[in-house]
C-alpha cells in the first residue's frame, strides 16, 4: 500500500502566468457577453432588429469575428506549448 502524498505541488511560475492570463481572457469575454446581452435585453428595438430576418447577417458576422479572434489568440499563444 502506498502512502498518501502530503506535500503540495506548487505550479511553476510560467504556469501561474499562463493560467492568470487565460482566466483574464475568459473573464473579459464573459463581461463582454454579459454587456451585449444586457444592452440587447434593455432595448426592444435592438432586440427586434437582431431577431428578425435582417439580424441574421449580424449574427453571422459576429460569429465570424469571434472565430477569427479565437484563431488569432491561439496562434499568438502558440509559444506556450
Amino acid at each position: 500500500m502506498r502512502p498518501l502524498a502530503t506535500e503540495t505541488i506548487a505550479p511553476a511560475a510560467e504556469e501561474r502566468v499562463y493560467f492568470r492570463e487565460a482566466f483574464a481572457w475568459m473573464g473579459g469575454g464573459l463581461a463582454i457577453t454579459g454587456a451585449v446581452a444586457y444592452a440587447l435585453g434593455r432595448d426592444a428595438h435592438a432586440l427586434h432588429a437582431f431577431l428578425t430576418a435582417g439580424g441574421g447577417w449580424v449574427f453571422f458576422a459576429l460569429l465570424v469575428v469571434e472565430l477569427l479572434l479565437v484563431g488569432g489568440l491561439v496562434t499568438s499563444s502558440a509559444g506556450w506549448t
